[in-house]
């Protein structure tokens, strides 16, 4: 008796996924009487502790591209595209850089503005003489009217402008 060949291909294919299943029946772990351990697809005879009955491996399935890779379905980049997308976070990063830097110089600055402020004002609070120098490049004792005024600008200020400095 001859099968027909569609019966045949589909016996044949039945056994070879029957064959490709026995591995990934449950497989198990454990330490034999000489220390060695073990790992079988068959329980470990009587009187063997299991140490751990190991999970099946995951289904074989046929290769395809990975979804996460390319979820909207598009084509993958050009060469030159993906150049241009590398030039483009190339200029980003050195923008971001630049605007980092700036703004650590300006806030040195403040700093140092702050600083000074406060040393002036332990200058003005200290009770020594102070001196000035006018427009015409002369110099002249700060009265004490001068000093309370120029204190009092210097507070504002140190409130105004150096909080957390």
């Amino acid at each position: 008796m001859t099968l027909p060949p569609a019966l045949t291909r589909a016996l044949c294919l039945l056994g070879i996924a029957t064959l490709l299943a026995a591995p990934a029946a449950a497989q198990f772990k454990w330490v034999d009487e000489n220390g060695r351990t073990v790992y079988s697809d068959q329980p470990p005879p009587p009187g063997r502790a299991l140490v751990k009955q190991l999970d099946p491996p995951p289904p074989v399935t046929p290769a395809s591209p990975p979804a996460a890779a390319n979820p909207a379905g598009t084509a993958r980049p050009s060469p030159a595209e993906r150049e241009r997308l590398a030039r483009q976070r190339t200029e980003e990063g050195r923008k971001a850089a630049e605007k980092q830097a700036e703004e650590a110089r300006r806030a040195t600055e403040l700093r140092q503005a702050c600083a000074d402020r406060q040393a002036d004002l332990r200058v003005l609070d200290s009770g020594t003489r102070v001196l000035r120098v006018d427009a015409n490049g002369e110099r002249a004792f700060m009265s004490d009217e001068e000093i309370s005024r120029r204190r009092q600008m210097l507070v504002q200020s140190i409130q105004d402008e150096c909080r957390d400095r």
